[in-house]
Formats: structure tokens, C-alpha cells, sequence
């Protein structure tokens, strides 16, 4: 299902409004299977990458039924195509032989072009001229394995499908990761199982953040941590490799569906790390009366956003004085300023906000790293 919302004002709209599927997973024309991207043009032309069904849809804003504008024929032809608006034109293949690519087009006009099942991503350089528009097809191996959410956008006339890939958009963040992060082969690994998964892969953590996080565990020689919120477990991996061999790591989740303790145990890590599987307020309550309050030296919190306080609060018990607890999403791609939002997640992110702020027993340092990052030292 996509939600309509006016494009021309950035807090205004106080509802939403299906403007397509809701029937159902399907192949019909008002059906959408696994839909992994949205754009919305000019003209208010909604186009929507229909990832089951191997097809780009077009519906414009008041129609009842969408339009294939770009079909599989049901299955990946593991080629990059390049289709035009006007039906007169022939199509092209920019890159040909190439698994599982998302990709983009930046200002500059270059198009990258990722390829999960090599690791790689290449990049072309999009030309514009009077008559028409072309792609120089001499490709450029470029380092780049952190894939974001998957849209589409239109470009020059011609649709192009685009993918934000992580902090390749921006030359200064651009430098600035080429030159800090370090990934292991399983940390690699976990990144690409991460992102196939189509309808959570926006769920993994900031890999900065994380970096950042080994640093901190390094310096305070931690050995005890907990995580709230574990996913598919890259956070969990990146602080057992901090932790010294006699290290613990707690993480905790509702279910372990997405975890991969297989790569955790490939990394080396897995004795470090203890899952714990349930509601996460029930674990923090065992561990208080397991190893007592004060006991533990870092805390990342990243799970649901309606138990935010609960969980702070219970943390601090745990957290020995001058240990750190780390809260995630306290941006929340930036809802929290958005007065016209009041859903409940939203709102019980500025509620430990605002709590975290006014907590005497803490010092606080609230960075823009990630989608908001505070930490908070216990005194």
C-alpha cells in the first residue's frame, strides 16, 4: 500500500489516503507484491518499484488502476535497463550480468550500480545533450557495501531505477568513510544478508554508529553490555569484536527470526554473546535480579520506540557508575521536530528526550550520527 500526501509542503498533511494496493498481494493492476520503492514526478505520476512481480508501475494520482511501464515478464533478467517515457524509443542495457543491483543516479549524473553478488559497484557517467541522452557505458570499479532503502526516479525523460547508497551522495561524508570504516569479512557478509531482506532491510543500524561503539567499548574496557534490539545481529557482532575474549554481550528481541548466530560463531564472537528471547523489559527486569543493579558497563538501546523510557530507566539500574548507555533514533529522521506528528512512536521518542535531558544522574552528549545518537554517561 503507498499513502498519498501532498508533495508542496513538508508538515501539512494530517492523514493518509491509499493511492494504491490494499487488495492484496497480487499481480492485478490495482495489486502490488512486496512494493520496495515509491517517486512521485513533477506532474504527480506516481511510479512504484512492484519487486514480486518484477515490474515498475505507473498510476497517475487519481487513477483507479496502475500501468506497467516496465515488466520482467515474472523473472530478473540480471541486467541493468534503461526505458524511456516516450514509447517511440528503443530501451537500452547499460550493464548487463549483473545479481541482485539497486541503484542511483547522483547530481553530478553519474549512475552507480551495485552488485550484491559480487560485492562490487560500479559506476557510469550519465551525458545530456540538445538531441538527446546517453550513458558512457566505461564502468569504474568503486568500494561500496552498504546498500539503502531501494526507490526509483525519473531522470532526463527516461526512468532510472535509484537506490540511496549509504553516504555516497555527499563527497565530505563520502571521504570521511573511505577513510575510517573497517568491516570483517562476516561483518560483509551480514551487511548483504541484512539488505535482502526487502521489507526490513532499513532496519540495520548506522555502521559508523556501531564503529563508533567499538571505539567507546575500547576505551572504557567494557566487558559486560547489553543491547536492546538485536535484528539480524551486525550491531551485536560489531560490539563482541570490541569485547575483550572474556567479554559479555546480553542482546535481547522479541523473537530471533531475522539473527544470524551462524555468522556470529563464523566471526569468532558467539561465546561472547548471550540472546535472550522475549518482551525486552522482562529481561532487563531477570538481569537486575541475575547479576544486580550497577553491573554493567554499555547499554545500546534500539528496539521499540514505545518502551524508549522504560528501557532507559531500567538501564540505568544496570549501568555502573560512569558506564554509557547509547539511545538510537533520537532524530527520527527528524518527526521529533514535526509538531504535526503525533503517532505514538514519535511521541515517545521526544518523551525520552525530554527525560533524558532533565536527568541530573547523567551527563549527555546528543550527536547527528546515525538517525540520532545519545549518549549518556552515568555519574
Amino acid at each position: 500500500m503507498v499513502a498519498k500526501s501532498p508533495i508542496t509542503s513538508k508538515y501539512s498533511c494530517q492523514c493518509r489516503e491509499n493511492v494504491a494496493g490494499g487488495q492484496g498481494d497480487g499481480s492485478s493492476l490495482n495489486q502490488l507484491s512486496s512494493p520496495f520503492g515509491v517517486y512521485v514526478d513533477d506532474n504527480q505520476t506516481i511510479f512504484i518499484t512492484d519487486l514480486g512481480n518484477d515490474r515498475i508501475v505507473q498510476r497517475n494520482y487519481d487513477a483507479a488502476l496502475g500501468q506497467v511501464v516496465a515488466d520482467g515478464n515474472g523473472q530478473g533478467n540480471q541486467r541493468v535497463m534503461r526505458r524511456f517515457r516516450q514509447h517511440d524509443r528503443n530501451q537500452e542495457t547499460i550493464i548487463d550480468n549483473i545479481d541482485y543491483t539497486q541503484l542511483a543516479i547522483d547530481n553530478q549524473k553519474k549512475f552507480y550500480a551495485s552488485n550484491c553478488d559480487k560485492q562490487e559497484a560500479y559506476v557510469s557517467q550519465v551525458q545530456k545533450n540538445n538531441e538527446d541522452c546517453g550513458v558512457d557505458t566505461k564502468q569504474a570499479h568503486i568500494t561500496s557495501s552498504y546498500i539503502e532503502t531501494f526507490v526509483i526516479t525519473i531522470d532526463y525523460q527516461s526512468m532510472t531505477f535509484y537506490s540511496k547508497i549509504q553516504k555516497l551522495g555527499d563527497p565530505i561524508s563520502q571521504y570521511i568513510y573511505e577513510h575510517s570504516l573497517h568491516f570483517t569479512t562476516e561483518q560483509l557478509e551480514l551487511i548483504e544478508y541484512t539488505k535482502s531482506l526487502p521489507e526490513h532491510s532499513q532496519m540495520l543500524g548506522s555502521l559508523d554508529e556501531a564503529q563508533f561503539f567499538q571505539v567507546l567499548i575500547r576505551l572504557m574496557n567494557c566487558k559486560r553490555c547489553i543491547e536492546i534490539g538485536t535484528f539480524t545481529g551486525y550491531t551485536s557482532m560489531a560490539i563482541a569484536l570490541a569485547l575483550p575474549s572474556d567479554g559479555k554481550l546480553v542482546t535481547c528481541d522479541i523473537d530471533d527470526q531475522y539473527i544470524r548466530q551462524d555468522l556470529w560463531a563464523k566471526a569468532g564472537v558467539r561465546d561472547k554473546i548471550s540472546l535472550r528471547v522475549g518482551p525486552a523489559i522482562e529481561t532487563l527486569e531477570k538481569l537486575i535480579e541475575e547479576y544486580g543493579e550497577g553491573s554493567f558497563d554499555f547499554v545500546f538501546i534500539d528496539a521499540d520506540k514505545v518502551n524508549y523510557l522504560e528501557y532507559y530507566k531500567l538501564s540505568m539500574r544496570l549501568l555502573r557508575s560512569n558506564g554509557l548507555i547509547a539511545v538510537d533514533n533520537t532524530l527520527w529522521g527528524g518527526r521529533v521536530v514535526d509538531e504535526t506528528d503525533t503517532s505514538e512512536q514519535t511521541v515517545a521518542i521526544r518523551t525520552t528526550n525530554d527525560f533524558i535531558r532533565d536527568d541530573q544522574r547523567v551527563d549527555i552528549s546528543f550527536l547527528r550520527l546515525g538517525d540520532g545518537t545519545t549518549l549518556c554517561r552515568k555519574k
